[in-house]
């Protein structure tokens, strides 16, 4: 559900639609929230869906990432390689 999530504001379009429909199949969407305004990119709709998905405050969430790739990234430069069947992070 996490990466769902993060990937409504990162996909536009019928791939934003795909992945709103699979979230709101798991966890249906607050009242207010719809499709046409995540995939428009609006953030307050985001959070409230935050709010149903039980992980506690996004705050939170957001300040681990920020200290997590400030630490991971000072200095260095990531290239991210995709092949069929694995993920590479090459620093």
């Amino acid at each position: 559900m996490l990466s769902l999530w993060h990937l409504l504001a990162r996909t536009r379009g019928e791939e934003s639609g795909r992945v709103f429909n699979r979230l709101a199949s798991l966890v249906p969407p607050p009242d207010g929230v719809t499709r046409e305004g995540v995939a428009s990119g609006d953030a307050a709709m985001r959070e409230a869906w935050w709010g149903e998905l039980g992980l506690g405050s996004s705050e939170f969430w957001r300040g681990w990432t920020a200290e997590w790739n400030d630490a991971n990234t000072v200095g260095r430069s990531r290239v991210i390689t995709s092949e069929p069947d694995h993920l590479e992070v090459k620093r």
